[in-house]
């Protein structure tokens, strides 16, 4: 268990962060919000990877779907990359589902995130000309209602990690879904 306090001095506001790893999920709550001077109505940790892999890494792939559903348009999305050759992305996207896997572990994330069909951010990046980093993260957190004023809830992330979930032997973004159903 890791808590981390974080202080933003110049609005007055002030909150824990508390990791905390129970078998293979990982769990980030934040608590103990304190709003001195200034309300808090969302919080975002923008390109602040959860879990990412790396070009360089055997078998490194990324898969997510978006589904947006209204009363009067369907639409999916998605998108499946072999990372060993992926370039970087200018600018993150958001999804409702990503995951990410290579050769030994799959890893997803689910999150209070109430941003419908966007709880998800995911972006691939350069590290030094050397290799690229795809990571996804939670998306923009609701702590407060607009009109009322009233505090929805704390924010959460679970992150999930698994190696094969479906006996296959091998490690792909199957395994990952799995988990992600099963265990978080």
């Amino acid at each position: 268990k890791a808590i981390y306090t974080v202080s933003v001095d110049e609005i007055g506001v002030s909150f824990d962060v508390i990791y905390e790893v129970i078998d293979n999920v990982l769990n980030m709550n934040i608590v103990n919000i304190n709003e001195d001077t200034t309300k808090v109505y969302t919080i975002n940790f923008p390109q602040n990877n959860l879990v990412s892999v790396r070009s360089t890494q055997e078998g490194a792939h990324f898969k997510s779907q978006r589904v947006n559903q209204s009363h009067t348009s369907h639409f999916q999305a998605k998108i499946d990359r072999d990372l060993a050759n992926t370039m970087a992305d200018t600018t993150y996207d958001v999804t409702n589902i990503a995951i990410v896997n290579d050769n030994n572990l799959a890893a997803s994330i689910t999150n209070s995130c109430m941003k419908s069909n966007q709880e998800v951010a995911y972006q691939t990046v350069d590290i030094n000309g050397e290799y690229t980093s795809t990571g996804i993260w939670t998306n923009e957190y609701s702590y407060r209602g607009l009109l009322d004023s009233e505090v929805i809830a704390e924010p959460w992330a679970k992150v999930v990690i698994t190696g094969d979930r479906n006996s296959d032997r091998k490690v792909a973004y199957f395994d990952g879904a799995i988990a992600y159903r099963d265990d978080i």
